[in-house]
């Protein structure tokens, strides 16, 4: 493996080698009783949380024109220690997929989370972290999957309905570890925005607290969004 993901440039990669591998991360591990108690104090504010099953990764580089990485089985508690630690002193990353949404005039669509969810009103592409739901009989995790589920439950939106960027574009933030898929739908962003907060009102607790388009013209200083979704929308702003 060469050229290790760093934060801050967005990178393109062409393919994911991304792989179930035994054992928890080591950080979930040795710092078991540390999470459990930072835990207990976060439930007790956000009673809807829910510490169910998820994948973290280690292993991350870039080989050639694939992105690589190592998951394994952890649980969302572990995933808040790590967001909130920063990844200080882990070998572990909170790797995701999330759909980068294109409307037909030329906006991207962010979500605005609901205030119920770990990241209370934070403007952010649409996606989430991989499950068990995500790993093929192969053992490989389907990123790619991951997206389109997460953007239907969110959005109400099919990936099918989209043209699909062949390239992930890719980039890493503390913490996280965001590929993005670039989804460019037929409609408008007004039209788009409609469709999903239509889905999101008859949903009984929407994860959006609704849809936000972004244009090149825009000014998103002081917008609560994290470092990995302006970087990535800086730079499809910049080709679209």
């Amino acid at each position: 493996m060469s050229d290790p993901v760093v934060p801050g440039p967005v990178v393109s990669v062409a393919g994911l080698d991304i792989r179930l591998v035994d054992g928890p991360l080591p950080f979930a591990e040795q710092r078991a009783a540390a999470i459990a108690e930072r835990w207990r104090r976060t439930v007790a504010a956000k009673p809807a949380l829910y510490d169910g099953p998820i994948l973290l990764f280690s292993g991350i580089a870039v080989d050639g024109d694939r992105l690589v990485a190592h998951g394994h089985r952890a649980r969302f508690s572990a995933l808040m220690a790590l967001v909130e630690d920063g990844g200080a002193g882990s070998p572990g990353a909170n790797l995701f997929g999330a759909a980068a949404i294109v409307s037909s005039d030329g906006a991207v669509i962010l979500g605005r989370m609901g205030a119920h969810t770990a990241f209370p009103r934070v403007v952010k592409f649409v996606g989430g972290t991989p499950d068990e739901s995500d790993v093929r009989p192969d053992g490989t995790i389907d990123i790619a999957g991951s997206i389109a589920r997460e953007t239907a439950e969110e959005t109400g939106l099919v990936a099918a309905e989209a043209a699909v960027d062949p390239r992930f574009l890719v980039v890493a933030d503390g913490p996280f570890l965001a590929i993005v898929q670039v989804l460019r739908m037929p409609e408008t962003a007004a039209a788009l925005i409609a469709r999903i907060d239509a889905f999101n009102a008859a949903e009984a607790e929407p994860e959006l607290a609704g849809a936000v388009a972004v244009r090149p013209c825009d000014r998103l200083d002081g917008v609560d969004m994290p470092g990995y979704t302006r970087a990535i929308v800086a730079d499809l702003l910049t080709r679209l």
